[in-house]
């Protein structure tokens, strides 16, 4: 619980300076921080697969493209002629506080005092679910359970906080997630794709525009 909040804290103070440094080079830094603030937070959650895609993919490969582009445009060594927008930045606060509270009050409903979940889910629930979601059989669900809880465990003898925990568990493994990705979550995997390649086609479309002759 203390490291979801450290982390949430220093991710949530990094974006805040992605749009708030006046140097390019200084926001793209910031925004490798808050990148490696939510592996963190994938880790604090035990996903460690999704953190280390989110340093590998985002803190890695796409921030050192970002740095390139911002060096290869001389972007860093623009001047600030506008200022940002006094209004601007009180409405960004402003949505920020909204969702902040949303967030607190969503948490203080399913958390209590000792930061445990409130609303558990019994153990028929969750195995079903990881039969359903996960792909997952008799075999794979005992092996899972004996890992967490110790060799000769069975599923009878699961509480509902230790159930809920389980399926917590399952989902930060790579196997897991290639399942929903590829079953449940196919069509929206699917949509993905078509709206990157619509953003390599209008890049290209943009570099390949060719200039204005000037009288």
């Amino acid at each position: 619980m203390v490291l979801l909040v450290i982390f949430g804290l220093v991710a949530i103070c990094s974006a805040i300076c992605v749009v708030a440094f006046k140097n390019p080079i200084h926001s793209a830094l910031a925004l490798i921080l808050t990148f490696f603030s939510q592996a963190g937070l994938f880790i604090a959650l035990g996903a460690h697969f999704v953190a280390a895609v989110q340093v590998i993919v985002y803190a890695g490969a796409i921030m050192v493209l970002f740095l390139f582009v911002i060096m290869l445009l001389n972007l860093g060594s623009l001047q600030d002629t506008a200022r940002q927008n006094i209004s601007a930045i009180k409405i960004f606060v402003l949505v920020l506080a909204v969702l902040l509270a949303i967030e607190g009050i969503t948490v203080a409903r399913y958390v209590d005092q000792s930061g445990n979940v409130i609303k558990q889910q019994s153990a028929e629930v969750v195995i079903q679910t990881l039969k359903d979601d996960f792909k997952m059989n008799d075999e794979d669900i005992k092996h899972s359970i004996e890992e967490l809880y110790g060799e000769g465990t069975l599923v009878s003898d699961l509480t509902s906080v230790q159930a809920t925990r389980l399926i917590h568990g399952e989902m930060g493994k790579a196997e897991r997630i290639g399942a929903l990705l590829f079953s449940k979550f196919v069509l929206p995997f699917e949509v993905t794709s078509f709206i990157l390649i619509a953003a390599l086609i209008g890049v290209i479309a943009i570099v390949n525009r060719e200039p204005q002759e000037t009288t």
